[in-house]
């Protein structure tokens, strides 16, 4: 439990690397002004980031909650990101309910998303991004190969997936790239069921 950011984990600069994890029940309370309260298990500010389970027993994010990142927080300062073999399942947040990434050159690999949602209690601050499970932000370039999306919910846009609207922020040059995934189950309250995207440079090939 933290006060600030990062439930479980804050880390500044340099590598974090987590292999073989499980964060169950972390979260950070969120003050009246919204400049606190990022990542229920991990705040990222910047760095190499790297999450990895293995193909047999996946890393788990379980119920953490937030303000925003119900479970991890990967700030615009990062330099490379990589999570792979992954569960995240029953986080909430106001917005972004499970994960949400800002950094560049984001990998994800074999992630599973389950019973995710955003409250929407803190958008009248301007968390209103969106996105049950999973949220890009105005400069990610990203891939997602293999992703399962299931009964994941949002108060606003992208039941499970969204990204930052052009209103926020010049996302002229990200780029989402969706591969082999499946998406069932998920709703939003406005746009977007499964996936709103903003991006312009973006492709796709679910199930």
């Amino acid at each position: 439990v933290a006060k600030t950011n990062g439930g479980a984990i804050y880390t500044d600069t340099g590598a974090l690397t987590l292999k073989n994890v499980d964060f169950e029940d972390n979260f950070v309370t969120a003050n009246a002004e919204g400049d606190m309260g990022y990542g229920g298990a991990i705040f990222a500010q910047g760095g190499i980031i790297d999450i990895q389970g293995t193909e047999n027993d996946y890393a788990e994010f379980e119920a953490n909650h937030a303000l925003t990142g119900g479970a991890v927080y990967v700030s615009r300062h990062a330099t490379s990101v990589n999570i792979e073999n992954v569960e995240f399942e029953g986080n909430w947040a106001s917005d972004i309910g499970a994960l949400g990434i800002f950094g560049k050159n984001v990998t994800l690999t074999n992630l599973m998303f389950t019973d995710k949602y955003t409250t929407g209690q803190y958008k009248d601050l301007g968390f209103n991004d969106g996105g049950g499970a999973l949220f890009f932000g105005s400069e990610a370039q990203a891939v997602l190969d293999n992703g399962v999306f299931l009964s994941n919910e949002s108060a606003g846009v992208g039941g499970a997936i969204a990204t930052r609207s052009p209103s926020k922020g010049n996302n002229s040059a990200a780029k989402l790239d969706i591969k082999n995934s499946t998406f069932s189950e998920n709703v939003a309250k406005t746009n977007g069921g499964a996936i709103y995207t903003a991006f312009y440079n973006s492709e796709g090939a679910v199930d």
